[in-house]
């Protein structure tokens, strides 16, 4: 059932005040803390490439000094590029793991989600709810169209352009942070035939899992706004009706929840009923209305707010 679109604090106290911070919309609580320039610089490469090697980050990192020894004192300090040894960003990386901001699973480095993984079973077999990896890119897409394809979900078509454009399908950092969850299901389960496969299609992915439905939450980064967030749910058309939208729900609310996040909410077309009766029946209500917010086949629908507070 497709709906519409609508960390904690990671420093302590005993953090010296010269560490580098960096604030993000998707730790509503305070800020990304960094011991020096080294460690902010690899961190922002690998949140805006998504998924990373090693080898890649060892290529591309500078960092810039000041070198007062080369020119007269009354030229002033200049600055030139100096190239990190790999060993530090061997450390770096690893610092930034043990704080929970990376992941390294030795062939990728990526942003860490605190999310673990949960086993949905369901009449087309066992579901996978996790954090999205830069891998799931190709097969979220697909997905993503596939529902918009009815017409009723008109922003799935327009979240699939933005994470198609952009260069990570996380973004924990800017105006608007986005974070998504997928559900993925074992194809071994299925028969031997993928869901994909089923509609005549080419399966989404080269390895025995597909994408099936996902949850997307977008965050502002201002103060103000910080603890609310608009969210998008959506599974494939082939899998509706067997749990997987209240469980993908229920995932990505339980993960705002953990974070910090105090409102989530939707706008939905006022003629997607079965939008509308899907949150209402998860405890979501009715916000207001914005007129002639959409133009559907021609005619122009209303959009309806629903929004929920979590606990």
């Amino acid at each position: 059932m497709p709906t519409s679109d609508a960390d904690a604090d990671a420093g302590s106290d005993a953090v010296a005040d010269d560490r580098e911070t960096t604030t993000t919309g998707v730790r509503p609580h305070g800020e990304l803390v960094f011991d020096d320039d080294l460690q902010r610089q690899v961190y922002e490469f690998v949140e805006h490439h998504g998924a990373v090697t090693e080898s890649e980050l060892i290529r591309s990192t500078r960092l810039e000094t000041d070198d007062t020894q080369s020119k007269p004192a009354r030229s002033g300090a200049y600055t030139h590029e100096v190239v990190p040894a790999p060993g530090e960003i061997r450390a770096a990386v690893e610092s930034l793991v043990s704080r929970r901001y990376l992941t390294d699973t030795g062939d990728r480095i990526r942003l860490a989600l605190s999310a673990p993984p949960r086993t949905v079973e369901c009449e087309s077999g066992t579901v996978t709810l996790r954090p999205v990896e830069e891998g799931d890119r190709r097969a979220l897409l697909e997905t993503m169209r596939s529902v918009a394809r009815d017409g009723s979900y008109v922003v799935a078509a327009s979240l699939a352009d933005r994470v198609e454009a952009d260069s990570a399908v996380v973004r924990t950092r800017g105006d608007r942070s986005r974070i998504c969850f997928v559900a993925t299901l074992d194809e071994r389960d299925n028969g031997g035939q993928t869901t994909r496969d089923n509609r005549g299609e080419a399966p989404a992915t080269d390895d025995e899992s597909t994408v099936v439905g996902w949850f997307h939450l977008e965050a502002p980064s201002h103060p103000a706004q910080s603890h609310t967030a608009s969210v998008t749910v959506g599974v494939d058309p082939a899998v509706r009706r067997q749990g997987l939208g209240s469980a993908l729900l229920e995932y990505g609310q339980a993960w705002a929840t953990e974070q910090g996040f105090r409102k989530l909410g939707q706008g939905v077309p006022a003629t997607n009923d079965g939008a509308i009766e899907f949150l209402e029946a998860h405890g979501w209500e009715r916000e207001g209305e914005r007129r002639d917010q959409y133009r559907i086949d021609e005619a122009f629908v209303d959009e309806l707010l629903l929004a929920t507070c979590l606990d």
